[in-house]
């Protein structure tokens, strides 16, 4: 729209502003959030917004048009006729309830391969990294559908399974230090895996007697294979953090001087130790150094509960 004027661009910002507010509570609607009435009354109208956005690109001003002081409004219908039918299907087939908020319907929503994303349109990475989000919330959804509370980790090992490839729940904290919400430290641990150090946050396999107190385990597992002595009183679980199978805990200490180290009673951990988080990134494992940056930019934005 190199030729539109500037309040038509302008206009058209607005509109793609307005669908990405749209899409945002259709993901909601996809992951089984609570929506209330006015969301859904907003998402309604993606039809239009959609039509209007096309109707754009249709009546683009031709090349030279706008050097002679003619707007690109002129060459624009005034009024774009939308199918009273067309509204989203999520918000279509969704059932307000008497407290005025919208479940997801019961249906699944239909998993779209990454590869087959990237075929369709030219996505920005925003868009990308939304489209990731609904797809891994869609996955987890399905997953605790069939298999219960914690997901794919209570699916069954299939007949040829290998030992070692059936991988069992697991619970861990993830302890920070500082103040307010600007986290600068970081308790890890070295594993041996394979014979090789492998540096990580601290973790542990859970076993069935584990599963009626999951928070307990995961303070237990902590101890084990750091040795830090203090009585962890608040944690803040991190739902939809890392693996599913995996039962992640934020807990918090405001000065290293405060850690009460203790020998470590893990036989795979070789050592653990307190911090900087940038020196900490530089270290750790893929996976892990993936899920402390999520929770660490999610603590300083605040979006995040830190005890």
């Amino acid at each position: 729209m190199s030729s539109a004027s500037t309040e038509d661009r302008k206009y058209c910002m607005k509109l793609k502003k307005k669908l990405r507010d749209i899409e945002k509570i259709e993901m909601k609607l996809a992951c089984g959030e609570a929506v209330d009435s006015l969301q859904l009354k907003k998402a309604g109208g993606k039809a239009t917004i959609v039509h209007e956005l096309e109707a754009y690109k249709m009546f683009e001003v031709p090349h030279g048009v706008a050097a002679a002081g003619t707007k690109q409004s002129d060459f624009m219908p005034h009024h774009v006729e939308v199918p009273q039918d067309s509204a989203s299907a999520a918000v279509r087939g969704a059932v307000v309830d008497t407290e005025g908020t919208i479940p997801y319907p019961a249906a699944r929503a239909p998993e779209v391969p990454r590869s087959t994303r990237w075929r369709q349109t030219p996505k920005t990475w925003a868009e990308e990294q939304q489209a990731d989000e609904l797809d891994e919330c869609c996955k987890r959804r399905n997953e605790k559908s069939q298999w219960g509370e914690h997901g794919a980790a209570n699916k069954p090992a299939t007949k040829g399974e290998g030992k070692g490839k059936r991988q069992r729940p697991a619970a861990g904290v993830v302890l920070l230090l500082g103040h307010g919400t600007l986290p600068d430290k970081v308790v890890i641990t070295c594993q041996l895996r394979k014979g090789q150090p492998s540096w990580e946050l601290p973790k542990g396999g859970l076993e069935d007697a584990d599963r009626a107190n999951v928070e307990a385990a995961a303070a237990r597992e902590f101890w084990e294979e750091t040795g830090v002595a203090n009585e962890l009183a608040v944690f803040s679980p991190l739902q939809g953090y890392g693996q599913s199978r995996i039962h992640w805990f934020l807990a918090r200490i405001h000065e290293e001087s405060e850690l009460i180290w203790e020998p470590i009673r893990d036989k795979d951990t070789i050592e653990a130790k307190c911090m900087p988080l940038d020196q900490a990134m530089d270290i750790l494992r893929g996976d892990h150094k993936q899920l402390l940056s999520e929770i660490v930019r999610d603590v300083r934005r605040g979006k995040l509960q830190w005890p």
